[in-house]
């Protein structure tokens, strides 16, 4: 099912419901994201648990691509994504398609070339704990979320600070039926409340 309104993440001040509560969408863009082969992986690859990658992943030209973020503050605190997009032409989006979500337990959020994964998992192992927050949480300011993980092709990473979440990914198409986009969704639905609320009835039900 494709969500309402997925066109407010190319937009800002739009109202928004994120984990993190509800306000107005601010947008800024991050680091262009270098794709050598071209498959695009979402969600960081872990250990099936605390993060589950998704494991569906667009093919498009390989090259390198404006990532923006969309992110919601409330109250000065740093809030949460709205919207992580990725822009792979100058078209506009005319219709979406949903491929897949990954899910995290952490709060790490990421987007890059499938063919770099072990290097990923490399690089974060080689950071420090708070260095690896810092990178996430500087995404919901003006930090440009990238982590470069092979010098020679320029293949990087997209890092962003996610809430303890499913995440569904959908990839835009123009009209000429092109891939266009890609879009993380980091909103709260409707559906998501009715789940909740149907979980809240269970427990007090016992």
């Amino acid at each position: 099912m494709i969500p309402p309104n997925l066109h407010w993440a190319f937009e800002e001040g739009h109202r928004v419901h994120t984990p993190a509560g509800r306000g107005k969408v601010i947008r800024h863009r991050m680091a262009d994201l270098v794709l050598p082969s071209g498959r695009v992986a979402t969600g960081y690859p872990g250990d099936g648990f605390s993060n589950q990658p998704n494991s569906t992943q667009p093919q498009v030209l390989p090259g390198s691509y404006p990532v923006f973020i969309s992110v919601v503050r409330n109250k000065g605190v740093s809030g949460a994504f709205a919207f992580v997009t990725v822009n792979f032409t100058y078209t506009k989006t005319s219709s979406w398609e949903a491929v897949g979500k990954f899910f995290t337990d952490n709060g790490d959020g990421c987007i890059f070339d499938a063919s770099v994964t072990d290097l990923l998992r490399k690089k974060k192992d080689e950071m420090s704990q708070e260095e690896w927050r810092q990178l996430k949480a500087a995404s919901l300011q003006d930090g440009d979320g990238n982590l470069i993980l092979d010098e020679k092709s320029g293949a990087n990473a997209i890092i962003f600070r996610a809430c303890d979440w499913s995440y569904n990914c959908f990839i835009g198409r123009d009209d000429q039926g092109k891939i266009s986009s890609l879009v993380v969704d980091g909103r709260i639905h409707t559906s998501h409340g009715n789940m909740f609320a149907r979980l809240l009835k269970s427990f007090s039900q016992k």
